[in-house]
């Protein structure tokens, strides 16, 4: 619990400082993406690894508004490149991969969530 707090605060600092000034790029959410895979595996007695199906992505309404003409070949592109991810590491999935991203009003600019 406590390292996963230490990770969340390290991902931030990570963002902000990778991210910067420059505009948020869909590689920076494919990345938090793959971060957010992996911490949250589940590893079962029986040694399957079940990784969640489900992915919500804040960003700030400016960083939604740059990249919602393109958003539904976004999240297609995300749901494949996942999806090779989970294959690769032989994780598991329960039902379908889904990928929403949304505006957040209380998100700064270059950040996700």
């Amino acid at each position: 619990m406590v390292l996963d707090i230490f990770m969340s605060a390290l991902d931030r600092i990570k963002c902000f400082f990778f991210i910067g000034n420059k505009t948020l790029q869909p590689k920076d959410i494919l990345t938090e993406l793959f971060q957010e895979l992996d911490l949250k595996k589940k590893n079962l007695m029986d040694d399957n690894v079940f990784v969640p199906d489900h992915y919500s992505i804040a960003l700030s309404r400016i960083d939604f508004d740059d990249i919602s003409p393109f958003i539904s070949n976004l999240k297609d592109q995300l749901k494949t490149k996942l999806t090779e991810r989970i294959k690769n590491k032989k994780y598991k999935l329960l039902s379908p991969l889904v990928i929403e991203i949304r505006a957040d009003l209380g998100i700064e600019m270059n950040f996700i969530e």
